[in-house]
């Protein structure tokens, strides 16, 4: 298929996402390191990291193998919550959406008249997130 977009797409869950990394290196975001964790609550955006979308969208597409890693991921329509401990952790990755920060706008109208479609639009002409 014509530009495709390889690495786990940006998305939101319905359900609950737990993922974590068991050993190796993860190939849609950098630093995610063997015994880490993240979690994707019910409709929070989420997706590779720049990088990884660099990489993945200039490269010539292809079948890749990759065996670099083992991950893990629950997905729960029950709401999972955060521990004190965890939340309080010196590990606690507390700025985690700084990785999506300069991922270009890359939706545009039907005309690509560079306009933004969609509830995302709307927030950004009301100055919010």
């Amino acid at each position: 298929m014509d530009h495709t977009f390889r690495p786990p797409y940006y998305h939101r869950n319905v359900m609950n996402e737990f993922m974590g990394m068991i050993h190796g290196k993860y190939d849609a975001k950098e630093g995610f390191l063997p015994g880490g964790s993240s979690l994707h609550s019910c409709m929070s955006p989420h997706g590779p990291d720049l990088t990884t979308f660099e990489k993945a969208t200039n490269e010539t597409l292809g079948p890749v193998k990759f065996d670099g890693g083992l991950a893990f991921m629950f997905e729960t329509c029950y709401s999972l919550n955060m521990t004190e401990w965890a939340l309080q952790a010196p590990h606690l990755e507390s700025d985690y959406e700084r990785c999506w920060a300069n991922l270009p706008k890359l939706f545009v109208g039907p005309e690509g008249n560079g306009k933004v479609e969609g509830k995302k639009a709307d927030a950004d002409a009301a100055g919010g997130v």
